[in-house]
């Protein structure tokens, strides 16, 4: 079972590790420390959804859910999340420029959104597989 304190929390380890990459100078250069970033991200987003699948009292009527469609909906979940996150970011940019510039909440390129949104599909990919191997 998936606690929301466990989510909470890896949710302020993220946060300090992206201020921490900020303050300490690691976006500059050739360290890509975002991508971590968003493959802890898309796990966590993953993690969320496994503690919103086992808070359903849905599931209960129509039976436990295949293993097959559990994986494809944390991975789907993560992936929707990181679509949101992007939209978010190219708005921030837009209407805070200077406060997302700051806080290294942008994208410059497509690329990069693609980029980003693919290693929160990853992580969401991952938390999928060891939701089923735990099972």
């Amino acid at each position: 079972m998936i606690r929301l304190r466990t989510i909470i929390t890896l949710t302020v380890i993220l946060t300090a590790l992206h201020l921490a990459a900020i303050f300490l100078g690691l976006y500059r250069g050739k360290v890509w420390v975002d991508i971590p970033l968003h493959l802890i991200g898309g796990a966590l987003l993953g993690l969320f959804w496994i503690w919103l699948l086992e808070q359903s009292s849905t599931r209960h009527k129509f039976g436990e859910p295949s293993p097959l469609f559990i994986g494809f909906s944390i991975t789907g979940f993560s992936l929707f999340g990181s679509f949101l996150w992007e939209i978010w970011e190219f708005l921030f940019s837009t209407l805070a420029s200077g406060p997302a510039f700051f806080l290294k909440i942008y994208s410059f390129t497509v690329s990069d959104v693609l980029s980003d949104m693919f290693f929160g599909i990853i992580g969401g990919a991952a938390v999928a597989l060891w939701n089923n191997i735990r099972k």
